[in-house]
């Protein structure tokens, strides 16, 4: 019998596999295996080399998801079945071949504001497991450490205000759980928080910040400049030794914004703030795959010289970037501070949002990440970065949050 294997289960969320992306790289020499239940996530996979060689090639991916007929609709329904007993046998032989079964989920915990499919998944895979004492691992959601100001926001009471922040109907309200698995975190504070203010009585391992893990850091300096090769030539851009800039968007209607000083206008004024400093540098626009739409025929790459969206993996651009401004809130600045690049935040919260979140950045204070609230502000940073006066260096953000990798729990050792 063989002793581990190693099993992660997506739901459809895209920050989720961009999270655990560089511990499945850590983990590559091992047994790993994808089980998908849901197809959306496919052609996210399939969009970047990054992620094809990552879930493609690092583990086997087994599907779970039925093809629908859209006549017969009894045959659909056997086909669910099917799909369902596949995943139950393939656990049961796992169990026989392996030692210990490790399996890895984001799911969140089944409540009302979840759909019956979700909680019918849900508990199909929590109660497998445990027949087959497979053990259980829910793994953070996001590439950035969990703070105190986060953990408040994703607790039930957060919930609570962001239903009433969002104005959401009373049916619609978000409900959020701790599930309860085993957790994985990145930092101490996350964990003495679970602990002490949430009361987790659950296992809590704290693993380090993988995406600072040496074969992280290898492995987007040989891959990652695949993928931003690739987009210069879909955009006819010739390539050159030139560092670029990163602009991170999120969603651009979100409540947060304020009136009359909207996501459009900060975008705006960062693009004409970063041109007086770096009027020949490339400036190229992420955002989150379900955006694209909403961005990729906006006027805003029409009436700008050398800006450009950028479809494939964040993490690429770290190869190529002088610096990341981020218009609002994204954990996504962790891609690039974390490869030592500085972050800039230009935003103006809104007054509801500022006295239901004091803390405003769950990431307020970190080495390497600078925050602007008006375009004066921003001169300065921009203008620092330009000057090279100002320096940011990865082994400060070790330091921040007393980073070690510690894999020990799943039977892996250095």
């Amino acid at each position: 019998m063989k002793n581990n294997v190693y099993i992660y289960i997506p739901k459809a969320v895209y920050s989720e596999l961009d999270a655990i992306a560089p511990f499945i790289v850590e983990l590559h020499n091992n047994r790993l295996y994808t089980f998908m239940f849901n197809n959306r996530i496919v052609p996210y996979i399939a969009s970047s080399y990054i992620h094809e060689k990552i879930f493609n090639e690092y583990t086997k991916v087994v599907n779970f998801f039925p093809k629908y007929s859209s006549k017969l609709f009894l045959l659909d329904y056997l086909k669910k079945i099917s799909c369902i007993l596949k995943f139950i046998v393939t656990m049961v032989l796992f169990r026989i071949k392996y030692k210990n079964i490790h399996v890895f989920i984001n799911w969140p915990y089944k409540g009302k504001n979840q759909s019956y499919k979700h909680n019918f998944l849900y508990r199909l895979i929590i109660l497998t497991t445990k027949i087959i004492k497979g053990k259980l691992y829910s793994f953070p959601g996001i590439q950035a450490p969990y703070t105190d100001s986060l953990l408040e926001r994703v607790s039930d009471e957060g919930a609570k205000k962001i239903s009433n922040f969002e104005n959401r109907a009373e049916g619609k309200k978000i409900i959020r759980s701790q599930n309860n698995l085993d957790k994985i975190v990145y930092t101490e504070e996350h964990k003495n928080a679970l602990i002490n203010t949430y009361g987790i009585k659950n296992k809590i391992y704290n693993i380090g910040i993988p995406r600072l893990y040496p074969s992280w850091q290898d492995f987007i300096k040989k891959y990652g400049m695949i993928d931003y090769n690739k987009t210069l030539k879909e955009l006819n851009i010739k390539e050159d030794n030139e560092k670029v800039i990163t602009i991170l968007v999120t969603v651009p209607d979100y409540d947060w914004y304020k009136e009359g000083h909207d996501f459009y206008s900060l975008l705006d004024e960062s693009i004409i703030v970063i041109k007086s400093y770096f009027p020949n540098k490339k400036i190229f626009i992420k955002a989150k795959p379900h955006l694209y739409k909403i961005f990729k025929n906006h006027e805003i790459f029409n009436k700008n010289n050398d800006v450009y969206f950028y479809k494939l993996s964040l993490a690429s651009l770290t190869q190529k970037s002088l610096f990341c401004l981020c218009i609002h809130e994204s954990s996504g600045i962790f891609d690039f501070l974390t490869t030592g690049i500085p972050v800039i935040e230009y935003s103006d919260y809104n007054d509801e949002y500022i006295k239901a979140f004091p803390a405003i950045n769950p990431w307020k204070g970190c080495p390497g990440f600078f925050m602007a609230h008006e375009t004066s502000k921003l001169k300065y940073y921009v203008e620092k970065i330009y000057n090279k006066e100002l320096l940011y260096y990865k082994e400060e953000l070790i330091n921040f949050y007393n980073h070690k990798k510690d894999l020990k729990f799943f039977g892996i050792e250095e």
